[in-house]
């Protein structure tokens, strides 16, 4: 019976939960991006979608070259309903590789599944 009640739980949340677009998520975390002074642009799926060619996308490619500075800004700026693990993207910064990919997502959309 546990697992009725949890499930329930979840689904009561989901209800009501705010709709967000994929296109509203993308125009704050730009926000933050543009207000942190971070060099950016949008690809992948939803950035042909906007040019005429559409596809089907459930997230959001954004390429960033960003300092650690600009990292502490974009700490400040993120908040919730935004997600971001500042730690593991600190960790891409100073690895030393070529590509480094960190995460930032909307904290509302995200299901977690109960085992």
């Amino acid at each position: 019976m546990r697992g009725a009640s949890i499930t329930q739980a979840c689904l009561e949340e989901l209800e009501s939960a705010k709709t967000v677009s994929l296109l509203e998520t993308v125009i704050e975390v730009t926000g933050f991006l543009t207000q942190a002074k971070v060099e950016f642009l949008v690809g992948g799926s939803l950035a042909s979608s906007l040019w005429g060619q559409e596809r089907t996308t459930r997230d959001a490619d954004i390429a960033a070259l960003i300092s650690e500075s600009q990292l502490d800004t974009l700490e400040q700026l993120v908040k919730w309903p935004h997600v971001m693990d500042a730690r593991d993207m600190r960790g891409s910064l100073t690895s030393g590789r070529d590509f480094a990919a960190g995460q930032i997502l909307h904290g509302e959309t995200i299901i977690v599944r109960l085992a």
